[in-house]
């Protein structure tokens, strides 16, 4: 079980900077396009001529910021998913081990005929 985690922990070191460079990339892509769009509008004096700036601008750059930061997000959720994943497996572990000492002090412990509970170790010494 440990082999597989270690295995798993290097798949996703391998992973996780390509979606998280990937993503920062778009966002500074969309930012750079939305300044260029707002530079290339500045330069013109007619309003007619700006509009296209501002457009390609505006709705490509906000488009790759949002695909970057979806990038971005969708990493942190499986990064999150993994460590509910660990958490849920040492819960798991822990509940087997709680019912068996469980099971053990039950097993120790013995109801007499009037119902006083006292412990089956301590009455055998």
């Amino acid at each position: 079980m440990t082999t597989t985690r270690w295995a798993e922990g290097r798949r996703d070191v391998l992973r996780r900077p390509l979606i998280v460079y990937a993503g920062l990339a778009l966002v500074a892509l969309g930012l750079l396009a939305i300044i260029l769009g707002w530079y290339g509008a500045g330069g013109e004096k007619l309003v007619e001529r700006q509009i296209p700036y501002l457009i390609s601008g505006a709705f490509g750059g906000a488009g790759l910021v949002g695909l970057g930061t979806l990038l971005l997000f969708s990493n942190d959720m499986r990064l999150l998913r993994q460590r509910v994943d660990d958490l849920h497996a040492v819960l798991h572990e822990l509940d087997g081990e709680v019912v068996q000492r469980v099971d053990h002090l039950l097993a120790r412990v013995e109801t007499d005929a009037n119902g006083a509970k006292r412990d089956v170790r301590r009455a055998k010494r």
